[in-house]
């Protein structure tokens, strides 16, 4: 049989009717002996009964090969089946990688998104309170099964539980990461942050050197991501913050910074671009509320603002990890009589950072926060 499953069709579903009333998915539980009912949930293929979920719920609806299979089952047990349907995705004005209302099949994903949604346009949603829904979808090599057979699927709801099992799909290395404790406390140490600018590119491998690699594993980390940033790409970094006003007013001094970079005198880099941080958010502050912050206050109020702008909680921008990154480096305050003095903005300032800590990574990692402060803050 031949389905045309165009672009011009993929919102008009093949319509059957289903001889089984499906109302969960039973799984094995942890003990191995009794049974877990799923009514409602997610399941990637790093799970270990993905594909029993796929044989019961995908495979009898895939009668053509794709990578994208949305399910709507009716109260009268009728299933209106689309083939390479569109989820439609939304990121911050201020990520990058994919625009507003671009679609989810970008493999160029990177920055926050914010939501992702199943309406089609003119077409509407798809569904309708009552109904149940299955959406079996690909990012990259990994695939994703999302569910809910409770017949209660609410607009809001759907698009916040699609969102969520989205980025568990597309970032799934990151966040499986970030779950692991001792492996973050090393990234953290030698000062790498998952930066929107690294956590799509080779943050992963990162993540997979901090658990297999032991010798010169900071050094190596530091190539890594060194060698990712050519002088093209700093320098558009630079011109996208030239877009924020207060970025902009200081444009002599961020190129200055931007520029010593490039020609790799990383210490006037680093000494130039790390009062930035304080004096960006200051004058922020100052725009917003008329008041200065107190220096301790600076971090805070970031995070404050940033999650105003990134109101998920499982941000792919990681507000709340970036403020424990900010205070436990390039913000830390320091003591003088100290034998392990870091490079932060206070041993900068006042003179106390070791010259051997001026290095084209540390240059880096302020480039990146600086970076990251853009995208957080309005």
């Amino acid at each position: 049989m031949f389905m045309d499953i165009s672009s011009n069709n993929i919102y008009k579903p093949i319509v059957s009717d289903l001889d089984t009333v499906i109302n969960g998915i039973e799984t094995p539980g942890e003990d191995g002996t009794s049974k877990v009912l799923y009514r409602n949930g997610f399941f990637s293929s790093h799970n270990k009964f993905f594909y029993v979920i796929y044989e019961y719920l995908v495979r009898p609806h895939m009668k053509i090969d794709v990578e994208r299979v949305l399910v709507i089952i009716k109260p009268n047990n009728q299933a209106h089946v689309y083939y390479n349907y569109l989820a439609k995705v939304t990121v911050n004005q201020k990520s990058h990688g994919l625009s507003a209302n671009s679609w989810v099949t970008s493999t160029q994903l990177m920055g926050d998104i914010v939501s992702v949604s199943l309406e089609a346009g003119e077409f509407g949603f798809p569904f309708e309170k009552g109904d149940q829904i299955i959406w079996f979808f690909r990012h990259k090599l990994t695939f994703g099964i999302f569910f809910d057979f409770r017949r209660e699927l609410d607009k809001i709801d759907i698009q916040r539980d699609l969102t969520v099992a989205y980025k568990k799909l597309a970032f799934y290395e990151i966040y499986n990461f970030l779950s692991q404790t001792s492996s973050v406390e090393k990234l953290f140490l030698m000062g790498w942050f998952p930066f929107s600018q690294l956590i799509y590119g080779s943050y992963s491998k990162a993540v997979s050197m901090t658990t297999s690699e032991s010798s010169n594993l900071e050094e190596r980390v530091g190539q890594l991501f060194v060698n990712e940033f050519s002088k093209e790409r700093i320098t558009s970094i630079y011109n996208k913050w030239l877009t924020d006003e207060v970025f902009n007013d200081r444009k002599p001094i961020l190129f200055s910074g931007i520029n010593s970079y490039n020609n790799q005198d990383y210490i006037a880099s680093i000494s130039t671009l790390i009062p930035q941080m304080e004096g960006i958010l200051q004058q922020k502050h100052i725009i917003n509320n008329r008041k200065a912050l107190k220096p301790h206050e600076v971090t805070n109020y970031l995070i404050d603002v940033a999650k105003s702008v990134y109101s998920s909680s499982d941000s792919t921008m990681f507000p709340d990890l970036f403020k424990l990154y900010l205070d436990s480096s390039l913000f830390k305050n320091y003591n003088a009589m100290g034998k392990n003095i870091n490079l932060s903005r206070h041993t900068t300032a006042h003179g106390a950072a070791p010259a051997k800590l001026f290095t084209q990574e540390k240059a880096l990692q302020v480039i990146l926060t600086l970076d990251q402060i853009f995208h957080l803050s309005v």
